[in-house]
């Protein structure tokens, strides 16, 4: 059910990522029911994390996720590679990976003051 998935995101701009969930069988994972959940960390090992993902679903017969970045949030961001990973989870304690992968946070050349 894993998908890896590596996120490509510049400081100081809004980001935006589609992403579909699926069965090891590529079929789409069928989110009904499920919450989602998500971080950014520096390394898996961080008991922190940089910056909440806040994936929402957007078509769960579909496995439909959106993570949407505001760019006032990614201003605040270190410039690193780090690692990100996606959970859904439901009421009665079932929790499953969805998708993982770096995050590789790129720094901005343009200043938002200018």
């Amino acid at each position: 059910m894993l998908v890896n998935y590596n996120l490509d995101i510049v400081r100081g701009s809004s980001f935006i990522a589609d992403l579909t969930a699926k069965n090891e069988d590529s079929t789409a994972v069928n989110l009904l029911g499920y919450n989602l959940r998500g971080v950014i960390k520096s390394k898996y090992s961080d008991s922190t994390y940089l910056l909440s993902l806040s994936p929402v679903i957007t078509d769960s017969a579909n496995g439909k996720i959106r993570i949407s970045i505001s760019a006032a949030d990614t201003a605040t961001l270190p410039v690193t590679v780090g690692v990100y990973d996606i959970e859904m989870y439901n009421n009665t304690g079932y929790v499953a990976k969805l998708l993982d992968g770096r995050v590789n946070i790129h720094p901005e050349v343009t200043d938002m003051t200018l």
